[in-house]
């Protein structure tokens, strides 16, 4: 990806397994609530301890993920972390602002991540490295809410969304609307009901039967 100097740009962590329209539309609300000029998909690293009946190829999710994202002129998609050979979201964020000095990156993540948040590596030199924005996700969104990590951030919450990506750090909790579709149910209707699909494109669905993936 070239000429990203001084674009404000969502880094937007995503298994792929499948992508679904669920993903475009929470990218496209925190790309218009923040005020960014573009969003990334940054495709998860293949996990070597999961089949590809749970996990499909990396470069299947990598190429379904290309086929959602290529309608939308700000939306891309980002293998870093299986070029790059990192796994840990401290060790994928290092190499991107590293890769990308100019570029404006906000951190976007679900806020189901937020109650275990200070369990990962490196917890809080991420939340000092990069502002994070954390989408709403079905769960209890009180405990994330009262996590360490959390409490945490809370003396750099930003009251400004537009203005979270001109912060070297900084928090925010979007009200973003709940999506009733998961890449979970999706891989079950493969499963159960291989004609009738809905969700994710008709180019992904293909895909994934030709592949034969999630069978």
């Amino acid at each position: 990806m070239k000429d990203v100097a001084n674009k404000k740009i969502g880094l937007f962590g995503i298994s792929a397994n499948p992508p679904h329209n669920g993903h475009v539309a929470m990218a496209s609300y925190a790309r218009d609530f923040l005020g960014l000029d573009e969003i990334w998909f940054v495709v998860a690293a293949q996990n070597p301890l999961k089949s590809s009946h749970e996990m499909a190829p990396f470069e299947d999710r990598l190429e379904m993920t290309r086929i959602i994202a290529q309608p939308h002129d700000w939306l891309k998609t980002c293998d870093i972390e299986q070029r790059a050979q990192v796994n840990k979201s401290y060790d994928t964020l290092r190499v991107l602002k590293n890769e990308y000095p100019n570029a404006r990156f906000v951190w976007i993540i679900g806020g189901d991540n937020l109650t275990n948040f200070h369990k990962w590596y490196k917890w809080q030199e991420i939340l000092n490295m990069i502002p994070v924005a954390v989408m709403t996700r079905e769960g209890d969104i009180e405990a994330a809410v009262k996590s360490p990590a959390a409490q945490y951030a809370t003396k750099w919450q930003v009251s400004e969304p537009h203005k979270l990506a001109d912060h070297q750090r900084g928090w925010l909790m979007l009200d973003n609307p709940l999506i009733p579709l998961s890449s979970t149910q999706l891989r079950e209707a493969f499963k159960d009901r291989p004609g009738q699909i809905n969700g994710t494109p008709p180019a992904v669905i293909e895909r994934i039967r030709e592949k034969g993936l999630y069978l």
